[in-house]
């Protein structure tokens, strides 16, 4: 069977029509393990256990290792699963990739082999990677796992929601994935933690800042905000708090310069005409799009002067973190400072 899709691949572990061997890959390492984990235990009729089920770490085993274990008959099961995760095909030997390509074509029937690679990638691009992406999908599938996009999330954490017996709203998943960032494995643990909390059937946002860990760069989002208010009381506590969290002053510096830099493009293209919905195209914002809107709402009124002034202070203290024995704190400190009768000025 030739390449198959995510909807492919959950019509055959709901139906039990598994194939006899699936390489599970792509840039979402969640979605690799969950499936890996999926069709394992479909394949055993629950959870694996030594009569039908063999895992591999694939960095410490050999392809013999796993040959032999696919080769044997299941006992006392119609089908047994052989799992191996992060094989490295790449490091095969002359005789093991004879062996391999042998056995390819001589899987029995009665096994189900999965190779899982959440964190060892196997490229399609080399001579090596097309023909291993080749003959496994002659003797089973391959099934690529990407990375959701905003849609997909909002989905993700509803359902994760619903699993709770919570409602979550579409614009609650939304800010979620704004201050806890899109990684899915990620989201599924605050998500946990906020049903946990919730003490309603409905999640509201007191839930969600209560328990949920929040991005660097959600903390910057806050700050930069009370900043633009003239809440200078706000963005001090903010600095004291990720002082505390031991944050890298540098990877705050990072998160802050990221909003100014977010908030010149989309005042350069308004300017320009009119319109900033091209930008996502032109720089790296899949997923990201929200940046963009909170730029455009919350720097709305403020002038590119003021940009232009508040992008140098940052370049300026970005400077002395890196190169001044001055202390960092005060550093920082002092740009806060500055930003906010930057920003007081400009109100005038």
């Amino acid at each position: 069977m030739p390449k198959i899709d995510e909807t492919v691949l959950k019509q055959q572990i709901r139906d039990k029509a598994f194939d006899r061997v699936y390489l599970l890959y792509g840039n979402e390492p969640y979605l690799i393990r969950n499936y890996a984990r999926l069709l394992c235990e479909k394949v055993c009729g629950g959870k694996p256990d030594a009569f039908c089920f063999h895992a591999f770490d694939g960095k410490k085993c050999t392809s013999a290792d796993f040959i032999m274990e696919a080769e044997a008959l299941p006992l006392l099961t119609e089908r047994k699963c052989v799992s191996v995760v992060d094989f490295d095909f790449t490091a095969l030997s002359k005789d093991e990739q004879t062996q391999l390509d042998e056995f390819w074509a001589d899987i029995p029937e009665t096994t189900v082999l999965v190779f899982s690679q959440p964190t060892v990638p196997v490229d399609q691009r080399k001579n090596a990677g097309k023909a291993l992406y080749a003959a496994i999908q002659k003797a089973g599938c391959t099934v690529e796992l990407k990375k959701r996009d905003t849609n997909g999330l909002v989905r993700f954490l509803r359902s994760r929601a619903r699993g709770q017996k919570k409602e979550l709203s579409h614009e609650l998943a939304r800010y979620m994935i704004e201050v806890c960032g899109e990684d899915l494995q990620t989201l599924e643990n605050e998500m946990e933690k906020v049903c946990a909390y919730c003490g309603g059937e409905e999640i509201g946002q007191e839930d969600i800042d209560a328990v949920a860990v929040k991005l660097i760069s959600a903390d910057a989002f806050a700050m930069v905000r009370a900043l633009l208010k003239g809440d200078y009381d706000s963005a001090c506590r903010s600095l004291d708090q990720l002082f505390y969290q031991r944050v890298e002053p540098t990877i705050l510096m990072g998160a802050l310069s990221s909003i100014y830099v977010d908030a010149y493009r989309v005042k350069a293209a308004l300017d320009a005409d009119g319109d900033y919905t091209a930008l996502p195209k032109l720089f790296n914002y899949k997923n990201k799009e929200f940046k963009l809107r909170n730029a455009q709402r919350d720097f709305r009124g403020k002038s590119m002067d003021y940009i232009r002034k508040a992008l140098d202070l940052l370049f300026e203290t970005d400077r002395k973190l890196k190169g001044s024995r001055i202390d960092r704190r005060v550093l920082l400190e002092e740009l806060i400072g500055k930003l906010a009768l930057l920003s007081a000025t400009e109100s005038l």
